[in-house]
């Protein structure tokens, strides 16, 4: 019987297999090095495109402050009779729009709006003349106007186009 000597041919194998093992090893922590080092150059052009926004949101922020504080103080300097002029306005403007939220007027369509003094100027379509007014009935039953007035009023197909003259 013979004798075959495996112990080298063992050893080289061996040798091999922990060459391979540490090939896919080394490898394996490269590609994943690789992956962070991507995923870290990418986060960070993002949170530099973050920072230039946030920049340039603070300095509105601060152009917004700086014309509020002007604003204030210009208020400030209005007279008596000014400042219940402006406030009878915003009282009239928050009525009108508010009343046209709360009724919910999707058949009406604005399409100009003319201001001068007391006298407003409304231009826009509605879906129907009932639409129109039922608008209109109800400014005045709020009384928000003192006084409504139809300029002109159109029919082309189905749109009803209409002008109406209103003092606040």
């Amino acid at each position: 019987m013979v004798t075959i000597n495996l112990f080298p041919w063992r050893k080289e194998k061996q040798i091999y297999e922990s060459k391979v093992v540490y090939i896919a090893s080394v490898l394996t922590l490269i590609t994943t090095i690789s992956f962070m080092a991507a995923i870290h150059r990418y986060l960070a052009y993002r949170q530099d495109g973050f920072q230039e926004k946030i920049i340039k949101l603070s300095s509105s922020l601060k152009d917004i402050s700086a014309k509020k504080a002007s604003f204030s103080n210009s208020f400030s300097v209005l007279s008596e009779e000014e400042k219940l002029a402006l406030d009878k306005e915003k009282l009239l403007m928050h009525k009108l729009f508010s009343g046209i939220s709360k009724k919910n007027q999707t058949a009406v369509c604005f399409n100009n709006i003319e201001k001068s003094k007391d006298i407003i100027i409304f231009a826009g379509k509605a879906g129907s003349m009932f639409d129109l007014s039922a608008l209109l009935q109800y400014w005045q039953y709020n009384q928000i106007f003192s006084q409504i007035n139809i300029e002109s009023l159109e029919k082309k197909g189905d749109i009803l186009f209409f002008r109406v003259k209103v003092v606040a």
